[in-house]
């Protein structure tokens, strides 16, 4: 299956990206793509074979979606892999750069919605995780 790679340099040690990345009072903070989303819950067990559950909508209630799935493997600081519910594989890497922390994201695709807005998409959550992480 075709996967789609999204990234961005955040300036922030990796061990505060990977605490934004991972605790869900950050993550309720950041996890959305503008500012009329929100992640109203976000269920986060940190280890291999733990669950996961972000629950994503549109403030207004219009539309939503759960993403939710098992972590397949951890790195701290370093690296995520996990499946979500429908089967989808994706990889979270997180690199020093010296300057900051390039985080990586690669991920499996839903086929029902067009690549493009997908990566769109999880490109601005990463805009959003960024300002969070620099305190914007």
């Amino acid at each position: 299956m075709e996967s789609i790679t999204v990234e961005i340099v955040v300036n922030a040690a990796p061990e505060n990206v990977w605490k934004a990345w991972t605790t869900p009072e950050n993550v309720i903070q950041w996890n959305s793509p503008s500012s009329d989303w929100h992640s109203p819950v976000v269920e986060i067990d940190l280890r291999e074979q733990g669950e996961f559950l972000f629950r994503m909508g549109a403030k207004d209630g219009r539309e939503g979606f759960d993403h939710a799935g098992i972590y397949d493997k951890i790195i701290p600081h370093q690296f995520i892999e996990y499946t979500t519910r429908e089967g989808r594989k994706s990889k979270i890497v997180f690199t020093s750069t010296g300057k900051g922390t390039k985080v990586s994201e690669t991920f499996e695709p839903d086929r029902s919605v067009p690549l493009d807005m997908q990566r769109d998409f999880v490109q601005a959550v990463l805009e959003n995780f960024k300002n969070h992480v620099e305190g914007r």
